[in-house]
Parts: C-alpha cells; sequence; structure tokens
C-alpha cells in the first residue's frame, strides 16, 4: 500500500524542476502531460497567447482609398480626375501602454489557469491512486486471511483424523475459510473498479510506483513553487478589471484619425496634397462602459477574498486531516499489536486446553479489524501529507509547457 500512496505525489511534481525528476524520472510527467484535460489547457494557453500580441498591436490599420472620374464640363470638355487617400487611426501613447499592460496580464492568467488544471490533475491522480492502493492493501489482507484459515483448517484436519481434534472446530474453521474467500472476492473486485478509473483517466499509472518520503523531500526543496493559482487568477483578475477601467476611462479621449490625400482635376492642371485630422465625439456609450468597469472591480475584490478564504479552508483541512491521520495510524498499530499478544497467549493457552477454538477465532478476527484499521489509517495520513505537499505549491508544470 506504501508503494502507491507514495505515488500520488510522483505525479504531482513530474515534469518540475530538475530535483523532481532526479527523483521520479519523466515517465510520470509525461504521462501526466498527456492527459486530455493538461493538452487542453496548454491549447488554450498558447491560444490566449495569440490573443495578448492581438492587443498589444491594437485594431489600428492602415486605409488606403482611391477614386477615378470622367467629368463632362460642358464647352469646356470632359476631363480625368482621380484621388488618392491614406489613413490611419492613432494610438494615444497612453493607451499604448495599458493595452500592453493587459496583454501581459492575459499571459498571466493563462499560465495561471494551466497551472490550475495541473494541479487539479494531481489532486484528482492523488485521489484515483489512494483509492486503488488502498484497494490493494485491503486484497492482501484478505488473501492473507485465505491463506491463515486454509492452514488452519488443514492442521485443525489432521487433529481430527488423528482423535485429537473436534469436529466442530473443523467446522468454524471451514466456515472461516469460507467467509474469507467472500470477503477476498469483494476486495478483488474493488481493487479491479479502482485500477479502471485509475486507468481510464491516466492510462498505464496502476503500474508506476514511488517512495513517498522521497517525493515529500523534493516537495520541500526550494524548486517547488509556493502559492495557490486560485488566488492568483482571482488577484489578476482584480488587475485586469483594474487595467480595463483605467483603459475605458482613457477612451473618452478618442483616438484621432490621421489622412494623407493627393487629388488630380481637369486632366491635371490642378492638383493638390491634403492632410485631415479626424476624432471622433465620446458620448454616452463610452461612459456607460467605464461606469461597469467600476462595479466589476467591486466584484472582483469580493472574489479574490472568496478565493483566499476558501484557500485557506482548504489548507486548515489538510492540516486538520494530517494531525488526525497520525494519531490514527499510532492507535491502529497500537491495536495490532495488542491484537497479536493476544493471539499469541491465545495459542499457548489452546495447547493447554485452557481456552476455546472460538476465543482465537474472535481474537484473529480483531486482529484482521486492526490490521484494516491501521492500512485505512496510513493511507489518510499520506495522502493528507501529499495534498499538504500539493497545495502548498509542489506541482510545477514549467517544463511541460510548449512554446
Amino acid at each position: 500500500m506504501i508503494r502507491g500512496l507514495l505515488g500520488i505525489a510522483c505525479l504531482a511534481l513530474a515534469g518540475a524542476a530538475p530535483v523532481f525528476a532526479q527523483v521520479m524520472g519523466p515517465t510520470l510527467g509525461e504521462l501526466l502531460a498527456q492527459s486530455p484535460a493538461v493538452v487542453q489547457a496548454d491549447a488554450e494557453r498558447r491560444a490566449a497567447e495569440s490573443r495578448a500580441r492581438q492587443l498589444e498591436i491594437g485594431q489600428y490599420e492602415t486605409q488606403v482609398e482611391t477614386g477615378l472620374t470622367r467629368r463632362d464640363a460642358g464647352l469646356d470638355g470632359d476631363f480625368a480626375e482621380w484621388n488618392l487617400g491614406v489613413s490611419r487611426q492613432v494610438r494615444w501613447p497612453e493607451k499604448r501602454r495599458l493595452d500592453e499592460a493587459l496583454a501581459r496580464n492575459a499571459r498571466h492568467q493563462a499560465r495561471t489557469r494551466f497551472e490550475q488544471v495541473w494541479r487539479n490533475e494531481v489532486l484528482d491522480w492523488a485521489r484515483l491512486w489512494t483509492e486503488f492502493t488502498l484497494a490493494e492493501a485491503r486484497a492482501r489482507l484478505a488473501s492473507e486471511r485465505i491463506q491463515g484459515a486454509q492452514a488452519r483448517l488443514d492442521a485443525e484436519q489432521i487433529r481430527v483424523q488423528q482423535g485429537r481434534g473436534r469436529e466442530i472446530d473443523r467446522d468454524r474453521f471451514r466456515r472461516d475459510l469460507a467467509l474469507a474467500e467472500v470477503a477476498h472476492g469483494e476486495a478483488e473486485t474493488v481493487v479491479r473498479l479502482a485500477r479502471l478509473a485509475l486507468d481510464m483517466r491516466f492510462v498505464g499509472a496502476s503500474g508506476m510506483e514511488m517512495p513517498v518520503e522521497a517525493i515529500l523531500a523534493a516537495c520541500a526543496a526550494p524548486e517547488a513553487s509556493p502559492g495557490s493559482p486560485a488566488v492568483r487568477l482571482a488577484q489578476l483578475e482584480g488587475e485586469r478589471i483594474d487595467l480595463e477601467r483605467r483603459r475605458t476611462q482613457s477612451d473618452l479621449l478618442p483616438d484621432p484619425q490621421l489622412g494623407l490625400n493627393l487629388f488630380s482635376e481637369r486632366d491635371g492642371d490642378e492638383t493638390g496634397l491634403g492632410v485631415t485630422v479626424s476624432v471622433p465625439i465620446a458620448g454616452g456609450y463610452r461612459r456607460a462602459r467605464r461606469d461597469a468597469s467600476d462595479d466589476l472591480a467591486r466584484a472582483a475584490a469580493a472574489a479574490r477574498r472568496a478565493a483566499e478564504a476558501e484557500v485557506e479552508r482548504q489548507r486548515l483541512e489538510v492540516e486538520m486531516r494530517a494531525v488526525d491521520g497520525s494519531r490514527r495510524r499510532d492507535q491502529a498499530r497500537a491495536a495490532e499489536i495488542a491484537a497479536r499478544s493476544v493471539i499469541d497467549r491465545l495459542e499457548r493457552g489452546l495447547s493447554l486446553q485452557a481456552v476455546t477454538m472460538l476465543d482465537l477465532l474472535e481474537a484473529r478476527q480483531a486482529l484482521l479489524t486492526a490490521q484494516l484499521a491501521s492500512a485505512e489509517a496510513q493511507a489518510a495520513f499520506d495522502h493528507a501529507r501529499l495534498q499538504r505537499a500539493i497545495l502548498s505549491g509542489c506541482p510545477n508544470p514549467s517544463a511541460v509547457l510548449s512554446d
């Protein structure tokens, strides 16, 4: 079980800084990078990069106008006339600076969204892998129960044949074996279902393993980037809205359009060159956009506070689970040790005919319960520690980001 539980963070760190690669190798990073959600997020990140470049350039294109006419001037005859004009809208310097800031913000948001998807995938991996490895641990215990029940039944069968055993005890051992086989069948079904859920989401993941302590040590390395993508997204969204508000405010001073016109009239007898400047008159539409930006800024501030509160709740919950898991693990281990001690005493008493076989069967059932509790507590403890590492910023997808 420990093998699988520690593999959770292996994927969490996949594709991160070199220290993580040294711990786990490239396979898990490649596995996560092929996740449909990660592939989609990376494509959306690259699309956002293209939109950011569009924002930096702006919709400021040069326009060319030309015309050719033939004019009948009566007694003066017919004349050919033409004109050629070139115009372009010019962005004010302050607007250019704001657009460049908005483009940088868009790039940061796109990357942060990718990191959020990556982290969510790691958390999903942790959940699915924990369920799978815990199911394997339960199945192993069920298998050990069958082996023990079969050995006890065989030994009692020999005792009965030798006239030293009781048939009622042999029947009890048969019942114990049958129940063990039923429990093992159910446990194997759970393993298959857990493996299916894991491999359908992360192909081939059920065959990977990684020592948990090495992963947790890698998570503590300086390369692990701190911070919550959700909080950073809320911060970036607040910055974007503020930039949009300032950009909308600057739009109250419209961009001018400069033009250059060249014309020829009366077959070239009259020619000229002109310069034009046109400025739109700002109206209610631009002021309404400015007012909407103020409301959005207040909404963004509230969203940021909500994101920070949710991240803090998750942190406290994981801390509580880690503390509770450690306590439960220690208690379960103590119960397992005590149960084994009871069985040792009962087996010595059974040889002296001081206890009954029923007492021994009940003690073995208590040991099985303690073993299951120990496996579950260890799984919960390791899972909580890995979640804590993941939520503290351990997943770093920088190495798998495409250009």
